[in-house]
Parts: C-alpha cells; sequence; structure tokens
C-alpha cells in the first residue's frame, strides 16, 4: 500500500485530476454563468432565503415614489451654496402644471404594469388599479405604504410587508421636503398578482440554477483539495516513503516565494481579464 501512495505514476494520476478539477472549476463556473446570464431576461434570484424576501421586488413598490421625486426636482432647483430652494417660472414645466407632470410620469413609468398603487397627492388621486383608498392595496402578501401629512409637517409615516434591513434606506420622498413641505403626499403600491405568479416561477427556477452550479463547483473544489492534499504530503518522499532532495530543494525560499508571487498576480489578472470578457 506504502508502495502505490508514494509511487510516481501514482502521484502523477493525481496530479492529473488536480489540474482537470481545476479547469473543469473554471469552465464550470464561466460556462455556467454565461448560459445563466444569456437564457434569464432579469436577474431575479440574489441568494436569498425564500421568495417572500427577494429584493427585487423593492424596486418595484419603491418606483412610484421615485417618480414623484423626479417630478418635483424638475419644478425646483436647489442652490448647493446657499440651499435656498426657487420654484421653476413659469409654474409649468415643458407646458405641465406639477399635476399633469406626475400624471405624465406615472404613465410612462417603466414598471406601470407589474404593480397597482394609489396615490393621493393634496386632494388629487393616482391609481392604475381603481383602488379607492390604500388599505385595498395593503391587503396584499407585497406592499409598501408612505404618508406625509403636508402643511409644513415633513414627518413619514412608513409602513411595508419587508423589515426595515431589506428596505432601501434612501427614501426619495424624504428629498422632496427640501423643495416642498407643504404638498400632502400618500403613496401605496403592491406587486400585479398576474406578474408576481410569473415572478414567483422564475425566481424559483433561478434559485435551482445558481443552486445547481454551486453544488457541482463545491464538488469539484472538494476533490481538487483532497488531490492537492495528498500531494502535499507525498511530496519529496520516494517510493518507500523516505525524503529525498532534489534540486529544487537548494533553492532559496525568496526565490520560490518570487515565483510564487509573480504566478498569483498574473493568474488574477487572468481571472479579471476573463470576468470582464464575461460581463
Amino acid at each position: 500500500m506504502k508502495r502505490f501512495l508514494y509511487s510516481n505514476y501514482t502521484k502523477f494520476i493525481v496530479s492529473v485530476i488536480f489540474v482537470v478539477c481545476i479547469v473543469l472549476g473554471a469552465l464550470t463556473a464561466t460556462t455556467g454563468i454565461n448560459n445563466i446570464m444569456t437564457n434569464e431576461k432579469d436577474m431575479i434570484y440574489q441568494f436569498e432565503n425564500d421568495f417572500t424576501d427577494s429584493r427585487q421586488l423593492i424596486y418595484y413598490l419603491y418606483e412610484p415614489e421615485n417618480v414623484i421625486f423626479h417630478a418635483y426636482h424638475n419644478f425646483y432647483t436647489v442652490d448647493d451654496e446657499t440651499e435656498s430652494v426657487t420654484r421653476a417660472e413659469p409654474l409649468t414645466v415643458n407646458g405641465q402644471t406639477m399635476e399633469q407632470n406626475i400624471e405624465q410620469r406615472l404613465e410612462d413609468m417603466w414598471c406601470k404594469d407589474k404593480i397597482h398603487y394609489y396615490i393621493k397627492w393634496n386632494d388629487r388621486v393616482f391609481t392604475n388599479c381603481g383602488a379607492n383608498s390604500p388599505e385595498e392595496i395593503k391587503r396584499n402578501d407585497f406592499y409598501s405604504y408612505v404618508m406625509r401629512p403636508g402643511n409644513g409637517d415633513i414627518h413619514l409615516e412608513r409602513e411595508t410587508s419587508f423589515s426595515d434591513n431589506r428596505y432601501l434606506s434612501n427614501y426619495m420622498l424624504n428629498e422632496v421636503a427640501g423643495y416642498n413641505d407643504e404638498d400632502a403626499i400618500e403613496i401605496a403600491v403592491t406587486i400585479n398578482e398576474v406578474f408576481l405568479n410569473k415572478y414567483d416561477e422564475d425566481w424559483h427556477r433561478q434559485e435551482g440554477l445558481i443552486s445547481d452550479l454551486i453544488y457541482r463547483l463545491v464538488i469539484l473544489a472538494i476533490i481538487a483539495l483532497l488531490m492537492l492534499i495528498y500531494l502535499i504530503c507525498v511530496c519529496g518522499k520516494n517510493k518507500d516513503g523516505e525524503l529525498k532532495t532534489m534540486w529544487v530543494d537548494n533553492v532559496w525560499l525568496e526565490v520560490h516565494l518570487a515565483i510564487t508571487g509573480i504566478l498569483v498576480f498574473f493568474g488574477l489578472y487572468f481571472i479579471v481579464v476573463c470576468m470582464d470578457a464575461v460581463y
């Protein structure tokens, strides 16, 4: 058994297996990622534990608030030095009033077919689902709600189906107070049920693809690690298990470290170039 373990043939075969595992791992990772990015139009899965934790949903729920902010951003100007705010004159932009601009932006919103919203801006209500109150929106499993009383009160009341640490921290409605603190604003948003079902299906499919890819990479990494441990244990020993020096053992340690450093540097550079090509 000892002769077999320390045999040069065994060392050679294990070395080949080690190299093959490394190469297969690199190919599996690059081709797997490329196939997923090519075949999946939208990458929804982001390593969440459950679909209900999907961070991608947050961006849909957040968008109407983003729309309101950009409408105000169009009508007001903030001086960075004095922090003074001036209203655009005349009180229209591109021939639209603030109310018309908000309505137009909601119509042009990139995800309007994926969400249902109820927005009350002062006395005007905007909705794409016939909702008569924010409570109708908040009955759903996924929703966000924010309200600012106006009349100088910039305190925001927030409620969401997501835990706070997973919700976006940079709320655009907070920024609106820098332009105007008089308007009352209320926004309730939920995910369109038809889109939500498809989203659920895509999330679980992508989770399976990523999990399968990681599983294969872990198996290859374990095999490569075991082969490496074996090679370290038998390195420099003859078929009887006795230490046997070679000419390379007489080379200074500094030279070994320098060569290793150079190889690591170019190896990392090669990985960066490959990843850049993939992206």
